[in-house]
């Protein structure tokens, strides 16, 4: 049990040693995504930048800020009555946010932080082919989302998110640079 003990440690400090922060202050990260929610498929693009290194003194604590752009969108037919209705949905999501990143261990990093921004919509109602109501409006959104993100190369990346921005889930690719 000691032997094991010690060999994780050991371990450990190798890996610490050898480890590269996965982001710092000075990385720019642009990220494209592939989401999953209740009503869509959303995609998205992100753009992030780290402003801060060891945040409140934590060691490989760091902070970023960006933005995002999102999109998707969707449609629902209903038939009643005899009658056919489809309901069409489009919604564009930019916004800014605001991480907190972690290396968990070397090319593995954990974030997580608050997201705001907008979401304008528009959806379209056609009954037997012709449209009887539009409607768009624009509201404000808030959320928060948390992922990882995993280093293949120093510049690539692939990571896995959640939250309430764009997608309940997302898959998606990063650039460092």
């Amino acid at each position: 049990m000691r032997r094991l003990v010690l060999g994780i440690i050991l371990g450990a400090a190798i890996m610490s040693a050898n480890a590269q922060e996965t982001f710092q202050k000075g990385t720019k990260l642009l990220g494209a995504t592939i989401g999953f929610n209740a009503s869509g498929t959303p995609i998205a693009l992100s753009y992030e930048v780290g402003v801060k290194d060891n945040l409140f003194n934590v060691d490989k604590l760091n902070l970023g800020i960006g933005g995002y752009f999102g999109y998707y969108g969707y449609s629902s037919t209903v038939t009643q009555f005899g009658g056919t209705s489809t309901t069409s949905y489009s919604i564009l999501s930019p916004g800014v946010r605001v991480l907190g990143h972690y290396q968990i261990i070397d090319k593995l990093d954990a974030y997580a932080g608050p997201a705001i921004g907008f979401s304008v919509q528009h959806a379209a109602t056609e009954v037997a082919g012709n449209e009887t109501a539009a409607e768009n409006k624009i509201l404000f959104t808030w959320g928060f989302i948390g992922g990882l993100r995993y280093e293949l190369t120093p510049n690539w990346g692939v990571f896995v998110e959640g939250g309430k921005a764009t997608g309940s889930f997302t898959l998606g690719a990063a650039y460092k640079f």
